[in-house]
C-alpha cells in the first residue's frame, strides 16, 4: 500500500515535470523535489522514501527528498517557500501537510506558479491550488 502511494505522487509528479510524456522523452531533466514532516527514525518515513526512489527511479527522473532528524514546522514551510525561487519550470513538489504553516507555503508556492501535488495525509480540501492528492482524507 505505502508503496503505491508513494509511487502514485512521484508518478503524477514525474508526468507533470515533463511536457511530453511519450515512451521516447529524456527526462534526465525532470525533477520532483519531495518536502516531508518524516524523520529518519520512523520506519514509515524510510520506507516512504526507498519508495520514492524507486518510483523517480523507474521513469529516470532525478528525486530530491531529505529527511531530518528531526521535524520542525518552521523549517518545513521555508523550504517548501523556497520552491518559488528553486523549483518554479525547473521541478514539481510532492509535500505532505502536517499543519497551517505547511499549507500556507504551500498555497504561496502555488500561487506563484509552482506545481505542487499533496502525498500522505492531512486531504487539503480547496484552496491551496494542489495539482492533485494522493492520501487519506480524514475530513469525511
Amino acid at each position: 500500500m505505502l508503496a503505491r502511494l508513494v509511487a502514485s505522487a512521484v508518478a503524477l509528479g514525474a508526468a507533470a515535470a515533463t511536457s511530453d510524456c511519450s515512451s521516447c522523452v529524456e527526462r534526465g531533466d525532470s525533477v520532483v523535489k519531495v518536502i516531508t514532516h518524516g524523520v529518519w527514525s520512523n520506519t514509515f518515513w524510510t520506507l516512504f522514501r526507498a519508495a520514492a526512489v524507486q518510483a523517480a527511479a523507474d521513469p529516470g527522473v532525478a528525486l530530491d527528498m531529505e529527511l531530518r532528524e528531526t521535524w520542525d514546522s518552521d523549517v518545513m514551510a521555508a523550504e517548501i517557500d523556497s520552491l518559488a525561487r528553486t523549483c518554479l519550470g525547473k521541478c514539481v513538489a510532492v509535500v505532505t501537510l502536517p499543519d497551517a504553516a505547511a499549507r500556507a507555503a504551500v498555497a504561496r508556492a502555488t500561487a506563484a506558479g509552482v506545481v505542487v501535488y499533496g502525498v500522505n495525509s492531512g486531504y487539503p480540501g480547496a484552496g491551496l491550488g494542489l495539482s492533485g492528492f494522493v492520501g487519506a482524507n480524514e475530513t469525511e
